[in-house]
This record gives structure tokens, sequence and C-alpha cells, in this order.
């Protein structure tokens, strides 16, 4: 009867995962010159932000591969996963490596 009554008391406090929240200020957009790449906010909040002429786009900071990091490589002009290799283009679509999907 303990037993029962623990688990019932311990269905009214799930296991909760606390992640940051998906809404943040990045600041204003004149401190984004057009066609930059930023990563300040790569190791806080693993987003990337890139400006283009016609907008802003906000990519996620994880390889569809594995799950590893990628870095921007500015000469090359593209997001490239030091794990395993894979490309991504500046609006996150993939284009050499492993990675299955943008």
């Amino acid at each position: 009867m303990g037993i029962f009554g623990w688990m019932f008391a311990r269905f009214f406090f799930p296991n909760v995962l606390f992640e940051p929240p998906p809404a943040f200020e990045a600041g204003y957009p004149h401190e984004y010159p057009v066609g930059s790449v930023d990563g300040r906010w790569k190791e806080r909040y693993n987003v990337w932000i890139v400006h283009e002429p016609y907008g802003f786009f906000v990519l996620d900071g994880t390889c569809t591969h594995l799950g590893c990091k990628p870095n921007w490589v500015e000469v090359e002009q593209k997001f490239k996963c030091s794990c395993h290799g894979s490309g991504f283009r500046k609006d996150g679509l993939n284009f050499e490596g492993p990675a299955p999907a943008p």
C-alpha cells in the first residue's frame, strides 16, 4: 500500500527538463551588418544569426548528423562540422558530408 501511495504522489511531481527560454533579446537589427554571420549567441543559446539583404535567419547550432556544433568558416562561406565534416550553407542547407538534413 505504501508503494502504491508513493507512486500516486510521484505522479504529481514529474521529472522536468529545464531548458533555456526559446525566445531571447538579441539586440537591434543595426548591430548585425548585412551579409554577416554572427556567433555571439553560440555559447549561450546555441544559435547563429545570419543577416541577409532580404531578412534574418536564426540557425540552430547543432549538426543534424550526430549533434556536434559546427563552426562558421568565413573564407569558404559555410558552416563546417568538425566531428565528421558535414557542410552547411548560410541558409542552413546541408550540401556535403553525412548530415541527413538541413
